[in-house]
């Protein structure tokens, strides 16, 4: 018997509409201004996965951890700002209201797990009015490691 559903919110409740290319792009013009090579990096990984690398080769470089903590708080905010600008203006895929609450009848417990920081993923949420659906919301800055990562 099933008796909760987890959704993610990209691609699911809404439209999938940060401009990926943009914000990858800039978080790899802002990673080499700070020392690490370009060819490090690839327009085919995400942000997240270019920390990793950027932190790998921080071992091995002359770069220090307080440094790093600091690149990668500038990083997040480069993404956040990507997201916050979709999350103003994407619209929920019809039938997802309906939807929310046809499974809250069922006594259902709903989660929403999302790669989007906080910001974001509470501005859609209340944008649209969705918090009583959700009894669990978990985002990127509730992990220690993002999506796919097991």
């Amino acid at each position: 018997m099933i008796k909760a559903v987890i959704f993610d919110l990209d691609g699911t409740l809404v439209p999938f509409t940060l401009d990926v290319k943009s914000c990858r792009t800039q978080v790899i013009k802002y990673l080499t201004e700070q020392g690490f090579p370009s060819l490090l990096f690839s327009m085919k990984e995400s942000a997240f996965d270019m920390l990793v690398k950027a932190e790998s080769h921080m071992k091995t470089a002359e770069i220090n951890k307080q440094k790093f903590v600091a690149i990668k708080e500038v990083v997040h905010s480069i993404v956040e700002s990507f997201e916050l600008e979709a999350a103003q203006s994407t619209e929920m895929f019809s039938g997802v209201p309906e939807s929310l609450k046809t499974l809250r009848n069922m006594n259902m417990k709903i989660a929403l797990c999302t790669i989007s920081g906080e910001k974001a993923a509470k501005h859609f949420i209340d944008r649209f009015g969705l918090a009583a659906f959700f009894d669990a919301v978990i985002m990127r800055e509730d992990v220690p490691a993002v999506k796919p990562d097991p």
